[in-house]
C-alpha cells in the first residue's frame, strides 16, 4: 500500500483526499492518530499508516463487521482497529480524521464537540465532507428517486450493455460493510457554524472534484478524465464541488455557538426519501 490512488482514473478523488491529509501529517508530525469512522481502513487508514510508520494509528468504526474485516486483514505494527467501546474515555490523539463521517450522523453538533474533546487545545482536525447541494449529492438524490419510481432498474441493465459491467462487486471489500446512507447535506454556511460552535477554526480548506456518483463513476474512469476533474474543483468557485476537505484546529478558548443548528425542510425529505430507499425506519 505504498501508493496512493491514481486521480486520474478515481472519479472521487480518493487519491486527491489521501494527498491532503498526508500533507498534514508529514507538517504536524503527530505521535498518535484517531481515523473516527474508519470503515474497512481499506481507503485512509492503513495506507496512511504506511506513509507514516512511526506514526500510531486507530482506526474505530461502530459498524462491526468493518472492523472485523479491518483487524483481519490490515496488520502493521503501526496500526490498530476497534470499536467505539475500545477507546479509552481519557484517550487523546494528536490529530484526529473524520473523512465522508459527518454526513452520516444524525447529530452532527455533538459528534463534532466529541471529536474536538480528543485532541488538545491547539490540536488539529481533518474533516472531508460532501457538499450536500453539490453535483454528487444531486445525483445521489436523482439515484433514490430512481430506485423508488422502479427506474434505476432499467438504467442499470443500460449501463451494464453500454459499459460491458457484471453485477456484483467480486466479493472485495470497499470503504465499508455497513449501510449507512447520507442523512445530513450541509452547505459551507453549516459547517462553519458546526465547527465554530465545537471550538473549532478552519486552518485549510480544498475542494476534492467536481463531478462524481451515480452513472458518472464509470464514465469517468473510462474516459481517464478523472485528473482534469480534480483539477476543475481547485478552480472553480467551491460551491461547485462535489466534496470538501478541511484541516481544523481546536481553540484554546471554549466554544461559544451562536444559535442551535437544524437541518432544513428540504434536507429533511432529501433525508426521508433515502431512508426509505434503502428500508431504514427514520
Amino acid at each position: 500500500m505504498s501508493s496512493l490512488p491514481d486521480p486520474a482514473t478515481d472519479a472521487v478523488g480518493y487519491g486527491k483526499r489521501l494527498d491532503f491529509i498526508a500533507a498534514e501529517l508529514a507538517a504536524s508530525r503527530p505521535r498518535r492518530v484517531l481515523d473516527m469512522g474508519c470503515g474497512t481502513g481499506l481507503m485512509l487508514t492503513a495506507p496512511l499508516a504506511a506513509l507514516f510508520p512511526e506514526t500510531s494509528f486507530v482506526g474505530v468504526d461502530d459498524d462491526g463487521a468493518s472492523i472485523a474485516w479491518a483487524a483481519d486483514n490490515l496488520r502493521a505494527t503501526n496500526l490498530r482497529f476497534t470499536g467505539p467501546q475500545g477507546l479509552a474515555a481519557d484517550e487523546r490523539f494528536d490529530l484526529v480524521i473524520a473523512s465522508e463521517v459527518l454526513e452520516h450522523v444524525r447529530e452532527p453538533a455533538p459528534f463534532l464537540a466529541f471529536l474536538a474533546g480528543r485532541v488538545p487545545p491547539g490540536g488539529r482536525l481533518v474533516i472531508t465532507v460532501p457538499n450536500g447541494n453539490g453535483p454528487s449529492e444531486i445525483l445521489a438524490l436523482a439515484e433514490v428517486l430512481a430506485k423508488l419510481s422502479g427506474v434505476q432498474k432499467l438504467l442499470g441493465g443500460l449501463k451494464r450493455r453500454l459499459l460491458g459491467q457484471a453485477g456484483g462487486g467480486g466479493g472485495n471489500a470497499g470503504a465499508t460493510l455497513a449501510i449507512s446512507p447520507h442523512v445530513q447535506f450541509f452547505r459551507r454556511s453549516d459547517l462553519e457554524q458546526l465547527f465554530a460552535g465545537a471550538g473549532l477554526a478552519i486552518v485549510a480548506f480544498r475542494a476534492r472534484t467536481i463531478l462524481c456518483g451515480w452513472l458518472l463513476d464509470s464514465l469517468i474512469r473510462l474516459t481517464r478524465s478523472g485528473r482534469l476533474n480534480a483539477a476543475l474543483a481547485d478552480s472553480l468557485p467551491a460551491c461547485c464541488a462535489s466534496d470538501w476537505m478541511y484541516v481544523l484546529e481546536r481553540s484554546t478558548a471554549a466554544p461559544s455557538p451562536e444559535r442551535e443548528w437544524r437541518q432544513g425542510r428540504l434536507a429533511s425529505w432529501r433525508r426521508r426519501m433515502i431512508l426509505l430507499r434503502w428500508g431504514i425506519n427514520g
